[in-house]
């Protein structure tokens, strides 16, 4: 009868097994999502913590459970005993945890990083189709200009010279003389005679021929040359423009390299604007992707950057027409409104000389003209003061390149 007594009534043994129930299905819960994030990890990080997450929910798994026969022996401590197991795998557990969040924040950064490097691409993209168009305008013209050669070549095969070799040369900026049927061959050529109608602070007029030739390519560059503009700034000493390694390069007229530039973008055009003591020149290169024109510094040795000018549009051909006045010209092939304009050494627009005309290439005649080749197949001089055109010859083919040497005064 006693013993019945010491036993547990009936309503609160059904208290105590639903309670009971009740945290066992919560701590089944529990253990699924655990498992869920132990298989999750596994599949998402590398081998390493995929092992470490594994052995921390197998040790966790097989953590013996305490014996019903010693808890009635002495139950205080077999239940001290599980609460300080549950709560080495709760730390466990919040050490997970800890990973999976630095997991996620690293991989935050990882996407940010990606998507940096998608709109990089996408910008080098759009960069991409507009070379593409340029190259398709380029290539549309190699009819012409091989035409043009062959027809050079037929020509020059006419004057051989003895035991001569054919090769590729570089020829000096001097143009060739073009004899009118009123002057004699020996007028033309004759050192002591000035070619008829043009005098020149140079001296007599020479004709075309080769002085040297030489490679451009310089040590580490990962294309071929595309050189888009020469300037010759003393009798050794030449810089150019090579729009496909973005830099401009320094050589010696018997083809010594000096010295390298690299640019942010595509360097196009040159212009000297000063020459300053020592052997000093300062030099405007336009760069058309990026809406600027480099003011560079050139000496015997080293290309440098003095500062840069912000434009509005994308400028292509340029000269100056002072130390504080540059001519620019917009390119067709970038613009709707083509054009010329005259602008300080700030990029504010002083006057708009002309709308018609898109030129390549440009520079300042010593009557205050601008003399330029446009990509609407002319060459066209215009007046600076007063913007009037002087004249304008279309041809078959775009022109490129200019100099201003003994013909253009």
């Amino acid at each position: 009868m006693a013993a019945s007594c010491d036993r547990m009534n009936k309503a609160a043994y059904l208290a105590k097994q639903k309670c009971l129930q009740d945290l066992k299905n919560d701590y089944i819960l529990k253990l699924e999502d655990f498992l869920k994030d132990v298989e999750t990890s596994m599949q998402s990080q590398n081998k390493d913590k995929a092992n470490e997450n594994f052995e921390t929910a197998v040790d966790f798994l097989t953590q013996p459970f305490p014996d019903v026969q010693n808890m009635k022996a002495d139950p205080v401590d077999d239940v001290l005993m599980f609460k300080q197991e549950v709560s080495k795998v709760s730390k466990k557990l919040d050490s997970v945890n800890t990973k999976f969040e630095s997991f996620r924040a690293q991989t935050a950064i990882r996407l940010k990083k990606i998507n940096t490097r998608l709109d990089e691409t996408n910008e080098h993209l759009k960069s991409l189709k507009k070379l593409q168009k340029i190259f398709k305008s380029k290539i549309e013209t190699v009819p012409s200009v091989l035409a043009r050669t062959t027809s050079n070549t037929a020509m020059t095969a006419t004057f051989p010279s003895p035991g001569a070799t054919p090769k590729v040369t570089v020829p000096t900026l001097a143009p060739t003389v073009l004899a009118s049927p009123e002057v004699t061959p020996t007028e033309a050529a004759t050192p002591s005679t000035p070619f008829p109608g043009v005098t020149s602070a140079s001296g007599p007029h020479r004709s075309l021929c080769e002085r040297r030739n030489f490679s451009v390519e310089s040590r580490g560059e990962r294309f071929a040359p595309d050189i888009e503009d020469v300037l010759l700034l003393s009798e050794t000493l030449l810089v150019m423009t090579d729009s496909r390694n973005k830099s401009v390069k320094l050589y010696t007229e018997q083809g010594g390299h000096l010295h390298s530039l690299k640019l942010s973008s595509d360097p196009r055009r040159l212009a000297l604007i000063d020459s300053g003591p020592g052997n000093t020149w300062k030099v405007a290169v336009t760069l058309p992707m990026d809406q600027r024109i480099a003011i560079l510094e050139v000496t015997p040795d080293f290309v440098t950057q003095l500062t840069s000018i912000q434009t509005s549009c994308q400028c292509w051909a340029i000269t100056a027409v002072d130390t504080a006045t540059l001519a620019v010209g917009y390119y067709a092939m970038f613009h709707r409104v083509p054009g010329i304009d005259l602008i300080d050494m700030t990029g504010r627009v002083l006057r708009r000389l002309s709308e018609s005309l898109h030129p390549c290439y440009m520079t300042v005649t010593q009557d205050g003209c601008l003399f330029m080749s446009s990509s609407d197949n002319s060459v066209a001089k215009v007046r600076i003061q007063d913007s009037q055109i002087i004249f304008k010859k279309t041809g078959e083919s775009e022109p490129q390149g200019k100099s201003k040497d003994y013909l253009i005064q």
